[in-house]
């Protein structure tokens, strides 16, 4: 398949407000810690928080330049994808070489203008809840062990109407179908042909931004977005995820303070020192797969970290919100309800303890 740039991805809206953009006034970060400021950048975006998201991307342009430019297309994929396709192909084009549009505009001016547009885009993580559930939920495990057994995979007629698994399968290059899905693609070419030459109708806008993305990040989620393309809404609505309160410390909020980060994963295992609820559904439901701190982050996620202002609303997107909130990492599945409940009912205990090793960290 063949597809040339349509008009809605060029989008000459966006390079011709750059020259006009004029960043807003933010706040100076006082952290010295990368993967926690890269935390509240993205979770800053997910939630429209302009000022957080400008102080903490700041920090890593003017530290980890290098790191910062990579990170944006990632996030891009992650927290907006098919709700504003236009916005990803800019971020991607715009950071595959930064010094270009840098030298005409200014690197900071260009990190803020992307920034800002992240924040208030559209925003949809229906990739990366597919790509859970296909690695994750036990009935699609075996479908894909199964389909990466069959000969016949690669040939197999993939209809418009078949559902987002099947579309899925069906892209795995016929060398790499060992039955497994890894965050970052191997040999990304052969996933970009596979996308290219889908056996499903893909609009020609998401065939090239999850071909480059494919290609350029090596992301999973590029061939997620192709799987979900077919259902995906012309028009949606937007709606906004309930968000738990927060305490701040040092210009940090504790929804910063996720698995990723020492500082969460410190504040997590304090709560299941304290939590007499937790640490007893904790004894009898983990697997051994992970830390005690990573299942609570895996859940603390599903219902703080991972929140969205401006959530497009579509059926395929919320039920697979909903199937993976339900899966465990590093728990028995039937546990991850009563953990959840547990934790959102005892959240002044589980912040109080983050906020404590967040202070100690920015000490």
């Amino acid at each position: 398949m063949f597809c040339n740039i349509p008009p809605s991805l060029v989008d000459d809206t966006l390079r011709q407000e750059l020259p006009k953009y004029r960043p807003p006034e933010f706040s100076k970060l006082t952290i010295h810690d990368r993967y926690l400021a890269t935390s509240l950048l993205q979770k800053a975006i997910r939630r429209n928080e302009l000022d957080s998201a400008l102080s903490a991307g700041e920090f890593l342009r003017c530290n980890y330049p290098s790191y910062f430019w990579r990170r944006l297309p990632i996030i891009a994929l992650e927290d907006v994808g098919l709700a504003n396709q236009a916005l990803v192909y800019f971020v991607m084009v715009v950071t595959a070489n930064p010094p270009v549009w840098g030298v005409v505009h200014g690197m900071a001016k260009v990190a803020h203008f992307i920034i800002e547009k992240l924040c208030k885009s559209p925003k949809d993580r229906a990739a990366d809840d597919l790509f859970d559930v296909v690695s994750r939920d036990p009935v699609c495990a075996n479908n894909c062990i199964e389909l990466a057994n069959s000969a016949e995979i690669d040939v197999v007629d993939i209809e418009p109407d078949d559902d987002v698994f099947a579309r899925v399968f069906s892209l795995i290059p016929p060398r790499q179908q060992n039955g497994e899905f890894k965050e970052r693609l191997s040999r990304p070419d052969e996933w970009a042909w596979k996308i290219e030459q889908a056996e499903f109708v893909i609009s020609c806008s998401t065939t090239i931004v999850a071909s480059l993305a494919a290609k350029q990040t090596r992301s999973v989620l590029a061939p997620m977005l192709a799987a979900l393309d077919p259902e995906f809404p012309k028009s949606f609505d937007e709606v906004h995820d309930d968000l738990m309160p927060a305490a701040w410390h040092g210009g940090v909020p504790t929804w910063a303070c996720g698995q990723h980060t020492r500082v969460g994963l410190a504040g997590l295992r304090a709560y299941a020192k304290r939590s007499k609820r937790a640490a007893t559904l904790l004894q009898n439901g983990k697997t051994g797969d992970v830390s005690t701190s990573k299942v609570l982050g895996g859940l603390l996620f599903r219902f703080e970290c991972g929140q969205l202002r401006h959530r497009a609303d579509w059926s395929v997107g919320s039920d697979l919100k909903r199937r993976a909130t339900l899966l465990g990492w590093g728990l028995k599945d039937d546990y991850v309800p009563d953990l959840l409940n547990t934790m959102i009912d005892e959240w002044e205990l589980l912040n109080e303890c983050r906020l404590a090793c967040l202070e100690n960290h920015l000490r």
